[in-house]
């Protein structure tokens, strides 16, 4: 046999292909237990900053009680919100009384014992105070952003905000329309059919454009809720 011959057929038998199949590994054994995923906590509703009366308080260097008893001396129509890396409290004022409160933190409760809930957390000093006066006509609608009764309408892709306001008008209805996006998140409160005030999470300041609104409104996969006024809901409580 010549030596190229020979080359030939040693590369031959070395070759993968001439080996033969290999069998697959075994898969690798799990070691362990499934680690169960929290459940994923709505947000709370974006809320309007129209008058800011007290701006990032840090609670460690208040009296929290002494706060609430100072907002109702000075019959606060609006709001304080509380909130931490891992907790989110409101509680709303109308002429000095409270109103509904609402808690975020291992789970969401809106309505009797969520304000004890809420007092007890914004105690520590992990957390920061906002203090928000609005008008009564938009104090009058924030109990409902928390409780309903809501309609969900559908995803962004399938319903246009411009066109829903335009029905609301026609109809003359009282109403907020919530847009609920990834990125952002907005309300549109409609009186008598006309727009009252429109904000977002990231522009919380009220306007009478819809622009805002309207770009949360573009993501495809945003919530389109309507909002009407039922009974007042329940108080905190406290």
């Amino acid at each position: 046999m010549s030596t190229g011959a020979a080359l030939r057929a040693y590369l031959a038998a070395s070759s993968p292909a001439s080996a033969g199949p290999t069998a697959d590994p075994p898969p690798a054994e799990l070691v362990g237990r499934a680690v169960p995923v929290p459940p994923v906590l709505p947000e709370l509703p974006p809320l309007p900053e129209e008058v800011v009366v007290h701006h990032r308080l840090k609670s460690a260097f208040i009296d929290f009680d002494a706060l609430v008893a100072s907002l109702r001396a000075d019959r606060l129509t609006g709001y304080l919100r509380a909130q931490a890396r891992d907790f989110e409290g409101v509680l709303l004022f109308l002429r000095g009384q409270i109103g509904l409160s609402c808690y975020r933190g291992e789970a969401v409760i809106t309505g009797p014992g969520a304000g004890e809930r809420v007092r007890a957390r914004a105690s520590r000093d992990d957390v920061l105070i906002d203090v928000v006066r609005v008008r009564t006509i938009t104090a009058e609608m924030l109990p409902h952003l928390f409780t309903g009764p809501s309609e969900l309408l559908g995803f962004s892709r399938f319903v246009f905000v411009d066109q829903l306001l335009a029905h609301l008008a026609d109809d003359r209805t009282d109403a907020a329309v919530v847009v609920e996006g990834r990125h952002d998140s907005g309300v549109v409160v409609v009186r008598r059919g006309a727009v009252d005030s429109a904000w977002t999470r990231l522009h919380p300041r009220p306007l009478t454009t819809l622009d805002a609104v309207l770009v949360a409104g573009r993501e495809p996969t945003a919530r389109i809720e309507i909002v009407r006024p039922g009974p007042e809901p329940a108080g905190s409580g406290r």
